[in-house]
């Protein structure tokens, strides 16, 4: 299933890098997110994620879900087939 995606190193760029990759709330109630993408951590386990920006200091952008032990290492967009 990975083998053909396109692997992005977060040394390169992240996804809030991309503005069309970044759902911007309409009210207060919810943080400005990243759309969901694959996250790829140092020891090879592939999830699901978004990155989310904290609304209190330090302000910056984080991995909705954390991985205990590891890193992301990569990422890539989601592409699900057409129908």
């Amino acid at each position: 299933m990975t083998s053909n995606v396109k692997w992005i190193p977060v040394t390169e760029s992240l996804p809030e890098d991309h503005h069309e990759l970044v759902i911007i709330p309409e009210d207060d109630f919810e943080p400005c997110k990243s759309i969901r993408v694959i996250a790829r951590t140092e020891t090879g386990s592939v999830t699901d994620n978004r990155r989310l920006k904290m609304e209190i200091k330090p302000f910056s952008w984080i991995w909705f879900m954390g991985y205990e032990d590891e890193e992301v290492t990569h990422w890539a967009v989601i592409n699900f087939p057409e129908q």
